[in-house]
């Protein structure tokens, strides 16, 4: 196959890449292609001639990015998938893999674990309802392509990543990364760090090498795996002061205040129940090892490769 790689520049696109043999390989700058730009895609997929894509790319952020920044998150994110889904379709392209997010979900949902099957009962919470709602229309214009064009478009739902190339943003980045930025600013400064989140909030992690080989499995398996429903890609719930002590501790950090608020879901525990039976052979990453991977690479990069 002929694989064109959206947000290939991600950390789940450069996680993707260590993988990446046996087939013909595309992974585009924003420079080479460029997702806004319709006519920048037309050109490089007439040019490589890919046979197959993985959608990765998008407009993402933690949970301070999404409040701020929600016209942005929607404008930016809708335009990027149908330029993508149109220019494959039109290049006949007709086979991908594309990347949603739990945020779909509801925010009320009628039971936990939420289950595929859930997605669109109810309202997303309203803390990333931008870019929740831009992944709906993801999935459902995949639908579309399936149920009207013959397509065999699969959408796969990770919960919280993590690993190596993350954005490890403080304002912007996703809840690991920014903490582990913070916990590196705190111990250079020796200085108190204090974080706010819920005691009781619990979120389900999985490493970005979890994703990458997810995507690989379904490559050759795509046709026995049903499109008509998303895969979410989960595993069992963290607390998120029992990963902030782990990070204070690979550190060596102590000096750092839980302020008890939450501004996004307590929790959001999914069903990784399809997953388990799609892949029963399939093995998580250790959670502590590769959390500890994690700090490592932001500690020996950032003067070099860290995003931030």
């Amino acid at each position: 196959m002929r694989i064109l790689v959206t947000g290939g520049s991600g950390m789940v696109g450069r996680t993707l890449q260590s993988f990446a043999t046996d087939h013909t390989w595309f992974f585009p700058t924003s420079k080479e292609m460029n997702l806004m730009d319709f006519d920048s895609i037309q050109s490089f997929i007439k040019k490589n001639n890919p046979n197959f894509v993985i959608h990765l790319a998008a407009n993402v952020g933690g949970l301070y990015k999404n409040l701020a920044v929600r016209v942005d998150m929607l404008h930016d994110n809708l335009i990027m998938n149908e330029n993508i889904l149109t220019a494959c379709y039109n290049n006949k392209i007709t086979r991908g893999i594309f990347l949603c997010s739990t945020c779909i979900f509801p925010k009320n949902p009628p039971a936990y674990p939420m289950t595929e099957d859930m997605m669109l009962l109810g309202e997303p919470h309203p803390s990333n309802a931008s870019y929740a709602w831009s992944k709906r229309l993801l999935f459902f214009q995949c639908q579309n392509y399936n149920e009207e064009r013959g397509c065999h478009y699969l959408c796969l739902i990770p919960t919280n990543i993590f690993g190596p190339h993350d954005n490890f943003s403080i304002a912007d980045g996703h809840v690991i990364a920014a903490v582990i930025h913070r916990f590196y600013v705190a111990k250079q400064q020796k200085t108190r760090l204090e974080i706010k989140t819920g005691t009781n909030s619990l979120r389900q992690f999985i490493s970005a090498c979890d994703v990458a080989r997810t995507i690989l499995s379904c490559l050759t398996r795509l046709d026995d795996i049903s499109q008509r429903s998303p895969i979410i890609i989960a595993h069992k719930e963290h607390r998120l002061v029992d990963v902030i002590q782990k990070i204070s501790k690979l550190f060596d950090h102590d000096n750092y205040l839980i302020i008890d608020q939450e501004l996004g879901q307590e929790r959001k525990p999914c069903s990784f129940q399809r997953f388990t039976e799609t892949f029963p052979n399939f093995k998580f990453d250790d959670f502590d090892q590769t959390l500890a991977k994690t700090v490592e690479w932001f500690q020996d990069h950032y003067h070099t490769d860290v995003r931030r």
